[in-house]
């Protein structure tokens, strides 16, 4: 569920025609980006070319987290060469997990995927991830095995995921990962998990076997980064404070999932903590420049825009 704090934002798209194709849903985290978005459309446009192969539709999302250079301005512009892009601006900085989150009630595709804006994550990797979800996947993530960041950067990385793997989820990858293509089923769980939950450490948790994958990470090529060591601490902090799960918390999630019709709980071969819930309310709702909500959660308005009639 997006945060009862994100009290004001501003969101742009064009309603897509009915398809049966299925779709990738592309969701984009955008902050001080706006030498990184005019190469981003032009990768997304390779991207969806090469997604033709797997007969899949692309759908992208992008949400501007308060940034305080043109990256929302260059959104803008990118949407006028791709009308069905779905551009959402919150109305300060909440951070990465924050507004990834955002992104979350407006997926339509049938998996959907969580990439950085710096292109530091290839979306080939992500065609390559794609190939693993048609082969009837759910969950199939990237493990960096290597990755061109300064020294710093990787031992504190290293630290993190080494305190992960002590303190929350024991055979987390050990290089960790951020890129996670997943399966719309797991959905409602990410988009209705708190505040300061790890959407990777969450998904990862919920018990699918993953299929792993491995990949270079790139050096950032545009921009100048805004991921500093204090946000580094801090989302050290809260991804591990929040990750952990305590036997009440075990109790409520098995009396949610006991109170739902038979017919909507998972099946054998999905784990006993899940439901297996397709999520209505995931889906947009539009107008034209009106104050409405983000779907899921009724105490955050939003001033909506649509090109449709």
């Amino acid at each position: 569920m997006v945060t009862a704090d994100l009290e004001l934002g501003e969101r742009y798209w064009s309603m897509a025609e009915p398809t049966t194709q299925q779709t990738l849903s592309v969701i984009i985290p955008v902050y001080w980006n706006e030498s990184s978005i005019p190469f981003l459309g032009e990768k997304l446009v390779e991207f969806e070319r090469s997604l033709q192969a797997l007969d899949l539709a692309l759908e992208v999302i992008c949400i501007d987290d308060g940034s305080g250079d043109d990256s929302l301005k260059q959104l803008l512009e990118l949407r006028k060469t791709r009308p069905g892009l779905k551009v959402i601006a919150l109305s300060r900085n909440f951070g990465a997990v924050a507004a990834s989150k955002a992104g979350l009630p407006f997926v339509t595709g049938d998996c959907f995927v969580i990439v950085a804006a710096d292109l530091q994550d290839p979306l080939e990797q992500v065609f390559e991830m794609a190939k693993h979800w048609r082969a009837g996947h759910r969950l199939v993530i990237s493990r960096r095995e290597s990755r061109d960041d300064p020294l710093l950067t990787k031992a504190f990385s290293w630290l993190y995921y080494v305190m992960l793997r002590l303190l929350v989820v024991k055979d987390y990858p050990a290089g960790g990962f951020d890129l996670m293509l997943m399966d719309r089923l797991l959905l409602p769980y990410l988009a209705g998990s708190g505040k300061h939950t790890n959407p990777t450490i969450y998904a990862f948790w919920l018990g699918f076997q993953p299929v792993i994958l491995s990949y270079h990470r790139v050096a950032r090529a545009h921009g100048k980064s805004r991921w500093t060591f204090g946000k580094k601490l801090n989302f050290m902090i809260d991804s591990i404070s929040g990750s952990f799960c305590t036997p009440g918390s075990r109790l409520a999630a098995t009396r949610k999932c006991l109170s739902m019709p038979k017919s909507s709980r998972a099946s054998s071969s999905e784990p006993k903590m899940l439901a297996a819930v397709r999520c209505s309310n995931c889906r947009p709702r539009s107008c034209m420049a009106t104050m409405t909500s983000i779907p899921g959660d009724q105490t955050t308005p939003a001033t909506v825009y649509s090109t449709s009639p």
